[in-house]
């Protein structure tokens, strides 16, 4: 089994991949941010996946990638074992923060085995898991929201507890999903965030076994009151379109760029939004000085997903906004 401890690029996580960015606009525009210290952390991806043939070798092949580091952490374990119509599959995937204001974090895993005859047994397993304990010397709020999945033989769990004591939040999803948005007042101590999915996808001569999957994406924000921040965008890029309030539950307004990109105001007459992945999520055409208001939906009409989105203006520069459910 390999053990890893470097950053890793994988497209599947561009939806946050840019965070480090908007958080640091978030500590320069607000003070409504309770700051905490990290006690100990650990993130992994982990994954395995194996075949017994009747006849032959057997196969087997493990990955791993782990860090006990703090700010960023993106990691993709992918593993195959065996032939064709005789293999498994697995993968994990993590792409998390632990940050002085945040926690944000994403994962998935899979699993999945097929056999026709020439094996007894095949499994892929897959696991992405992110623990962290925080320290407060103050009375703070967090304000948690997620989503899990879990499908198959894949389970999900995730839990929000004092160190070592008693649980604020215990889910645990074996099939189906489930959404998270609590908000918890918290006394100086110790305090435990996990999230985990993991699974044994597997299959057997008579047919037997099935597939695992699950997934988990929350955010946990930590305040000294209960003012929502701001990022100032605008001030940090005079040339990027302004967007207020940011991050975003529900509705925001979408200004023109400001300051000395006003020269440039017969350019701005558009604001376009577009996921990280440069899809184009929702157009305004021929938008005035006063700007527009976005109620987080795309061109469907169906409301987009948390995550980072990049707001362009006329001039062609992007302001980064974080829409939160």
């Amino acid at each position: 089994m390999r053990t890893r401890n470097a950053t890793l690029s994988s497209p599947w996580s561009l939806r946050i991949a840019a965070l480090g960015v908007v958080l640091a606009s978030m500590l320069a525009a607000s003070t409504a941010f309770a700051a905490i210290s990290y006690v100990s952390q650990l993130r992994s991806v982990s994954t395995f996946a194996t075949v017994d043939f009747v006849v032959g070798e057997d196969s087997f092949n493990s990955d791993q990638f782990q860090s006990q580091d703090v700010d960023q952490f993106e990691g993709a374990a992918l593993c195959h074992a065996g032939e064709l119509g005789n293999e498994a599959n697995s993968t994990g995937h993590q792409l998390s923060y632990l940050l002085p204001t945040l926690i944000l974090a994403e994962g998935n895993m899979s699993g999945q085995a097929e056999i026709n005859g020439e094996a007894t047994f095949a499994e892929g397993f897959g696991m992405s898991r992110i623990i962290a304990v925080f320290s407060t010397d103050v009375p703070i709020e967090v304000h948690i929201q997620g989503h899990l999945f879990a499908g198959g033989n894949g389970s999900t769990n995730f839990t929000f507890r004092v160190h070592n004591g008693p649980l604020f939040i215990n889910r645990s999803l074996h099939n189906g999903d489930d959404d998270i948005d609590e908000t918890i007042a918290l006394q100086p101590g110790n305090y435990e965030v996990l999230g985990q999915s993991s699974g044994y996808g597997q299959a057997l001569p008579n047919g037997g076994g099935q597939p695992a999957s699950g997934s988990y994406s929350f955010s946990v924000l930590f305040n000294s009151s209960t003012a929502a921040p701001e990022i100032a965008a605008g001030l940090a890029n005079p040339f990027a379109p302004v967007v207020a309030p940011n991050p975003v539950r529900g509705m925001t307004r979408i200004a023109p760029a400001s300051g000395t990109a006003r020269l440039y105001q017969a350019l701005d007459n558009q604001i376009v939004i577009l996921d990280l992945a440069g899809r184009v999520v929702r157009r305004f055409e021929n938008v005035g000085e006063a700007g527009v208001t976005w109620d987080t939906r795309d061109s469907n009409g169906s409301l987009v997903a948390a995550g980072i989105y990049l707001v362009r203006g006329g001039t062609g520069e992007s302001t980064r906004a974080v829409v939160l459910r």
